[in-house]
């Protein structure tokens, strides 16, 4: 509830959308009535020209009037059709009149005189809603900006704004929208910052650390074993500020990153593959600009992920890496295991920092940012990361460039 100490504005009962939608309809009405008031009387008045009158004069051969009737009764019951005539002489005659046929008049070009009142009210119903189109469309095409604006900063494009058009309740939505977007732009960047200049901070009492255990090897060489658990945790924690400093890089400042490096894909492949002792099925050379490090790091991390994820059940380690090409510029770098694979829930999340499918946190070196990474290279190069299942089983992560 809105209160006078309260930061939020008061929401007005009735804005002026509500104002402008509302007269609109209003005065398409009241054009649709007097329109159908001027065509009922033009009717009437159509009616009443092809009647033929209420009088009867007969005349002799030459010309002179020998009898006169008028007729009687109620006029609203239609044109009369009989008169009884007295002449001069005291003869009664009785007159009968066909019934006029309408010919070719001024009112014919009217809609009823072809299609009739059924089709002059269905054309009137399209009149009425090409009366409401620019209205509605006006409106609605305002809103469809508005979506497109949110679905783009739902992306996680949070520099999006929407634009403000007019005084009304969408405007009012915009800017209302435009300061919350602000307002959590700003968070994220501090949260990122924050991330930063933190890991940043960590470089230090790493490298005093890992100085002590050196010493403390030297010293203790019975202690071997608990010294290398030490060494184990303290490689883990410098690849996760590792990762957290060059995500915060992609993020913050991309510019700073420059892809001006020529490189062989396949070649780079091959090199970090055969770190884990894999083998490369290529059909032919990958040639793209980016940054050697960036991608090496991207294979590397698709590499790691699937040597730890990627055992089957029967304690085997299978691992499929290619370089398909699909075309000239169409190509597909893939990594695929025999792992017990990714739920279907979870083949976006994954790729969010710190997020880790079900009994991936219990599995040694596993920090939640290799995959975030990777996408993270992978926009950043122009590229796309999808993760799929794989055929018989497991999963399959796939790099290929945006269609």
């Amino acid at each position: 509830m809105f209160s006078p100490g309260s930061k939020t504005e008061p929401r007005p009962l009735l804005g002026r959308m509500f104002w402008r939608v509302w007269l609109a309809m209003v005065l398409s009405m009241l054009a649709l009535v007097a329109l159908m008031t001027l065509i009922w009387r033009l009717d009437v008045e159509h009616d009443r020209a092809g009647r033929p009158g209420h009088e009867v004069v007969v005349r002799n051969i030459f010309g002179e009037e020998i009898g006169y009737a008028r007729a009687t009764g109620p006029s609203d019951l239609g044109p009369p059709s009989e008169f009884q005539v007295v002449t001069d002489d005291g003869q009664v005659l009785w007159v009968e009149l066909p019934r006029p046929r309408l010919g070719a008049g001024p009112w014919d070009w009217l809609p009823w005189a072809t299609l009739g009142w059924t089709g002059l009210v269905v054309g009137l119903g399209f009149l009425f809603m090409a009366l409401a189109f620019p209205v509605v469309r006006g409106l609605t095409r305002r809103l469809e900006r508005l979506a497109q604006g949110v679905q783009l900063w739902g992306e996680g494009r949070l520099d999006v704004r929407l634009p403000v058009e007019g005084q009304d309740e969408v405007a009012l939505l915009a800017q209302r929208f435009n300061a919350a977007a602000k307002r959590v732009e700003t968070l994220v960047a501090s949260h990122k910052l924050l991330l930063a200049n933190a890991s940043h901070e960590l470089r230090s009492p790493l490298a005093r650390i890992r100085m002590s255990v050196a010493l403390l090897e030297q010293d203790h060489a019975d202690s071997r074993e608990a010294i290398q658990s030490i060494e184990q945790n303290i490689r883990e924690l410098d690849q996760l500020i590792d990762e957290v400093l060059l995500a915060s890089r992609l993020e913050q400042s991309p510019e700073s990153v420059a892809l001006v490096d020529e490189v062989d894909l396949v070649a780079l492949t091959v090199e970090e593959a055969s770190r884990f002792g894999l083998a490369v099925t290529a059909d032919g050379p990958v040639h793209l600009q980016g940054s050697v490090k960036l991608l090496q790091r991207m294979i590397r991390n698709l590499l790691e992920n699937a040597h730890r994820y990627g055992v089957g059940s029967d304690g085997s380690l299978d691992i499929e890496v290619a370089v398909r090409m699909q075309g000239p510029h169409r190509w597909t770098l893939s990594v695929a295991d025999r792992g017990p694979g990714i739920p279907l829930a979870w083949r976006e999340k994954i790729f969010e920092p710190f997020m880790r499918p079900p009994g991936a946190k219990e599995l040694q070196g596993s920090v939640g940012l290799g995959l975030s990474l990777v996408r993270a290279i992978a926009r950043h190069h122009g590229l796309v990361v999808r993760c799929e299942e794989r055929a018989g089983g497991g999963t399959h992560f796939a790099v290929e460039p945006k269609a």
